[in-house]
């Protein structure tokens, strides 16, 4: 299983951009993450914005008429197959609200999949899909303080089938739950792909355009 990590072009300009999710699509993805922002004036980009924590501070660049937005990310999905997967960088639960709001009506909600990273976010995704009908969530753990095994083994529980975690920490789970999916990224490389496999992976966070053996 293969997910567009950032549309395909995680770390390179091309990140998060309608162009880079159009070659993963031309490329038979199936399944695209994209970093989400919700900006000042209450619209959601696809944007990462910075690595350090300090999303609370810093503002995008402009947004330019040909900058990918939730809304113009959506109608491009409309055209073909596939799913977006959300990785929400601002305040999940204003963010996550927005969203919904956006899909309420909109039957491509059933093809738009959240990331939950907290333990309080399975309560909001929970009312959330209430109100609209969104697929099952991922849990991912990369920001996560607790163990990856302690939260892998409450998932059945939460009736949660997919777990996202960072290849670095694969050998943290000792064992998987039944019936639960396992995702690891980044894997950006063939190197990383073939460690993945080994640890078991199910699928993998990628880039378009890499070809390996």
């Amino acid at each position: 299983m293969r997910i567009a990590h950032a549309l395909g072009a995680s770390g390179s300009p091309e990140a998060d951009t309608l162009s880079a999710f159009a070659q993963s699509r031309a490329e038979g993805f199936l399944l695209f993450e994209v970093d989400v922002w919700l900006d000042s004036a209450g619209r959601l980009r696809c944007f990462h914005g910075p690595d350090d924590g300090a999303e609370s501070t810093f503002n995008p660049p402009p947004l330019q008429a040909s900058d990918c937005t939730l809304d113009s990310l959506l109608k491009s999905l409309a055209e073909g197959p596939g799913w977006l997967v959300l990785d929400i960088k601002t305040d999940f639960e204003r963010t996550g609200a927005r969203i919904v709001e956006r899909l309420r009506g909109d039957d491509l909600a059933r093809r738009v999949v959240f990331q939950l990273y907290r333990p309080a976010h399975l309560a909001l995704f929970a009312a959330w899909a209430t109100a609209v009908p969104l697929p099952a969530p991922i849990v991912t753990v990369y920001a996560a303080h607790r163990g990856v095994q302690h939260i892998a083994d409450q998932l059945p529980m939460l009736g949660v089938r997919a777990l996202t975690l960072p290849l670095p920490r694969a050998a943290a789970l000792q064992h998987r739950p039944t019936g639960v999916v396992v995702l690891m990224h980044p894997v950006h490389d063939c190197a990383a792909q073939l460690e993945a496999r080994l640890a078991g992976a199910d699928g993998i966070y990628t880039l378009s355009g890499m070809r390996c053996p």
